[in-house]
């Protein structure tokens, strides 16, 4: 989301407490989204819904641009934040560098296994790439 837009949201009432986790400051929910732009995916621990735990992953165009999410939620007593962070987000982070790939992003990753992935607009694979071009 563009700093503009982020704006106009935040602009159009204050933020409506789902749960005692949800975050209603937006000073703490604009640092949690930088976290998550930085980190490249997201979670949340009873945020939205009490007793929901999701982790979350973005898909790109060939634009860069997020078009959309894969997500996986479950119960908190059948998984822990852990789980969600060690066994379902590598999986999820796979499956959207394919599909992210499938859109025309290409997928560089930044950081190891888990930390940021950024993705940036494909080249034409007919055209062949000059020093010039570079």
């Amino acid at each position: 989301l563009a700093p503009e837009a982020l704006d106009a949201y935040f602009a159009i009432g204050p933020l409506v407490r789902k749960t005692e986790r949800t975050i209603c400051d937006q000073s703490d929910l604009r640092r949690e989204l930088s976290r998550v732009r930085l980190r490249g995916w997201a979670i949340a621990d009873g945020e939205s819904e009490r007793g929901v735990r999701t982790v979350a992953v973005p898909l790109h165009d060939r634009e860069g641009q997020v078009q959309a999410a894969l997500n996986v939620s479950g119960h908190a007593s059948r998984v822990s934040a852990r789980e969600l962070r060690t066994v379902f987000l590598p999986v999820l982070l796979k499956a959207a560098d394919g599909i992210s790939r499938a859109l025309g992003a290409t997928p560089r990753r930044v950081d190891g296994d888990l930390g940021p992935a950024s993705l940036h607009r494909s080249e034409p694979t007919h055209r062949p790439r000059d020093k010039e071009s570079l």
